[in-house]
């Protein structure tokens, strides 16, 4: 199977079972990252990566090819990334887990990057939501200033001063910190 986007999004349209395999394979590592940078757990990041792909399979028919697959990919995701902080935030009882979310699992063989992922993980999750997923998007994604324009659904300067927030945010509440 040829990893041309545009033939990849023709058999994803045709229903081809390799495609969605290929697909995730493709996309599903990076956007399993970033659900769990954005909600800070493993466990409701596996979850909207399932519900994005799921919902890739019912409305592959209506991708029209405006943005870039990966774009289109991460908007859905972020929709069900949307949708799980509002059940979070209407919830009466917050478990003690929730209030302190668990640093992405990355493998590592030092003590001291483990250390530092967690603090970027604390750092992240100090934010609110708007200047986290710009950050996260930004610096962890590599997206561009036009793809998280475009997943975000925001003009490309709103983008631009969040992302300056974001990291003046940062710079502010960790002034003292050392790796």
């Amino acid at each position: 199977m040829a990893t041309d986007p545009n033939v990849l999004i023709g058999e994803l349209k045709a229903g081809s079972p390799r495609a969605y395999q290929m697909l995730l394979e493709m996309h599903g590592p990076a956007l399993l990252r970033l659900a769990t940078a954005m909600l800070g757990n493993s466990a409701d990041a596996e979850d909207v990566l399932q519900q994005t792909m799921l919902s890739t399979l019912t409305s592959i028919g209506s991708f029209r090819g405006e943005a870039a697959l990966k774009t289109w990919l991460t908007r859905i995701l972020l929709n069900h990334i949307s949708r799980v902080r509002k059940m979070r935030a209407t919830r009466s009882a917050v478990s003690v887990e929730q209030d302190l979310p668990a640093a992405p699992v990355y493998p590592t063989d030092t003590v001291a990057a483990a250390t530092a992922k967690a603090d970027v993980s604390v750092m992240l999750q100090s934010l609110s939501a708007e200047h986290r997923d710009i950050l996260v998007l930004r610096e962890l994604e590599g997206l561009s200033y036009r793809e998280i324009s475009e997943a975000l659904n925001v003009p490309q300067g709103t983008v631009e001063s969040r992302l300056f927030r974001a990291r003046e945010q940062l710079r502010q509440k960790y002034v003292d910190y050392v790796p």
